[in-house]
């Protein structure tokens, strides 16, 4: 019985080895891509906006070598404000975080990966026109994509902003929202983020948001949403 009973044992041992190895691959449909979220997509709340529903699908942490994160690419502003003094402030661009490649031996940056159809990433397109496609799926040290592309989006060159320029603005609400994804996951994961992104000494505007603005297109998702809430499609 004992033979048996050791048996058994590593027969769990080896399962459990085996499925932890498996759970280091995505396996993608052929209209699937992995979306990395990095910024404010890191939040499933903002994932939903986007894609005009409820996001139900898998939701890894993954870290991506040979990056770091940092404020500095910005999107020209003409939506959000500040009231000062009793006049709307508006910033004349509104920074983002973004990815740039470093040479640092061991850099890396957390992010989350997402699994959407390829169909819907038009939505991201048009929230994130500052940025292009990215394919990251060689750079992910802890997850191996099968079958498709992990896209991140990096900033466009024309976009990019160095620290110092007046002209430029974070908004409080974007802040809001990295960390409401932050506070979602282990105090690990938020002690990385934080490791990983370069302090920036861009003003913060405790911003609003003019009426009939629309900068990333939710307001075309909202009207093909079913069921789901309007509060979802808050500001980015």
């Amino acid at each position: 019985m004992r033979k048996w009973g050791l048996l058994f044992l590593s027969w769990v041992i080896w399962l459990a080895s085996s499925i932890a190895m498996a759970g280091q691959d995505l396996i993608l449909g052929p209209d699937q891509v992995a979306l990395i979220g990095y910024g404010s997509l890191m939040s499933r709340e903002s994932m939903s906006r986007s894609l005009g529903h409820p996001y139900e699908g898998p939701v890894l942490a993954v870290s991506i070598a040979g990056y770091q994160r940092k404020f500095d690419v910005a999107m020209p502003n003409q939506a959000f404000y500040e009231e000062r003094n009793g006049e709307k402030y508006f910033p004349e661009k509104i920074a983002y975080l973004n990815l740039s490649e470093v040479k640092t031996p061991g850099a890396a940056v957390n992010a989350m990966v997402f699994v959407i159809n390829k169909s819907e990433l038009e939505s991201f397109d048009r929230r994130e026109w500052i940025y292009h496609r990215h394919d990251m799926a060689s750079h992910l040290q802890n997850l191996n994509i099968k079958g498709g592309q992990a896209i991140a989006y990096i900033g466009n060159p024309e976009y990019l902003v160095k620290e110092g320029d007046t002209s430029v603005a974070i908004r409080k609400t974007y802040l809001d929202i990295i960390e409401q994804a932050l506070s979602q996951q282990s105090e690990n994961f938020a002690k990385k983020y934080r490791e990983s992104t370069s302090s920036s000494s861009f003003q913060h505007i405790q911003d609003m948001k003019l009426p009939a603005a629309d900068p990333f297109g939710y307001n075309k998702a909202a009207n093909t949403a079913v069921g789901l809430c309007s509060h979802v499609f808050a500001v980015k």
